[in-house]
């Protein structure tokens, strides 16, 4: 066997050796999965994917609402809308748009948009019973001196901004449900 297959050889099986090692001591940390079964106070297995398939999104009203709303019932209901549902959750949409880069002749050649998202969970049976948060999401998009590309950038970038915030507000809501169970 030559010097360099040698070296090959054991750099792989070193390489084998610290992913063992690290699976080995990973198997005794006391990390819970997110969206595996936990356990609320009481110590009774809920999975975190029934409190999701049990939620009704409020209305999110214009064409950002629409599209956050459909992506949020993408990533929320695995199995099609809640027959019965036992949560609410009511997001309000606000945007900012400034101009992130200007020109020697003062326009803008590039602008910034960042969409907020206020959530609120409520528990259908207790009204009092809710937690709330807010997450942001911020996109840039290049303006050129076509008008019609200028608009299809504004859009893709909308989109992208809304897709990030959709995938950002629920994870914030699993962490938020994962530290009060």
């Amino acid at each position: 066997m030559s010097f360099r297959r040698r070296r090959v050889f054991f750099v792989r099986v070193r390489g084998v050796a610290a992913v063992s090692l690290a699976l080995l001591l990973a198997g005794g940390c006391a990390a819970r999965p997110l969206y595996g079964d936990g356990e609320d106070a009481a110590g009774i297995a809920q999975p975190m994917a029934d409190v999701f398939s049990a939620t009704e999104i409020g209305d999110i009203y214009d064409r950002d609402g629409v599209i956050l709303s459909h992506r949020l019932r993408t990533l929320l209901h695995a199995n099609g809308r809640p027959t019965a549902a036992r949560w609410r959750l009511e997001v309000v949409l606000s945007e900012e748009s400034r101009d992130f880069s200007i020109r020697l002749d003062e326009t803008a050649s590039r602008l910034r948009l960042r969409l907020h998202a206020e959530w609120r969970f409520v528990s259908l049976s207790d009204e009092a019973r809710a937690w709330s948060g807010r997450v942001s999401s911020s996109v840039a998009y290049d303006v050129v001196t076509s008008a019609f590309a200028t608009e299809i950038a504004a859009t893709a970038a909308r989109d992208a901004a809304l897709e990030r915030l959709a995938e950002e507000l629920v994870q914030d809501l699993a962490l938020v449900l994962a530290a009060r169970s």
